[in-house]
């Protein structure tokens, strides 16, 4: 399955999940969703838990920019609050 499969689907809840309520994906643009959809699909298939997001558009640091978090283009993620999958250096590079 290829990014534009998941255009117009949102799993969160399912492959993904925000940190916590103050993480802002208010205005994800639907190629940004459509990504982290099929990234989180493909986390989820390989490591058994679902992808967290840590920030989208929650924070000064993101602001600017034609394709930046400010304007739902981008978003953080990382394997977990008990996890540490994306810590290794291998299986980061093996999700990657």
């Amino acid at each position: 399955m290829n990014s534009g499969e998941y255009a117009g689907v949102n799993l969160e809840g399912d492959s993904w999940y925000r940190k916590n309520d103050g993480v802002d994906l208010s205005n994800l643009q639907g190629r940004a969703l459509a990504g982290l959809n099929h990234a989180s699909v493909i986390f989820k298939s390989m490591f058994r838990e679902p992808l967290m997001v840590t920030s989208g558009r929650d924070s000064d640091a993101h602001m600017g920019g034609k394709y930046s978090h400010y304007t739902g283009w981008k978003v953080d993620v990382s394997s977990g609050m008990n996890s540490k999958i994306l810590e290794d250096p291998q299986e980061r590079a093996r999700f990657i």
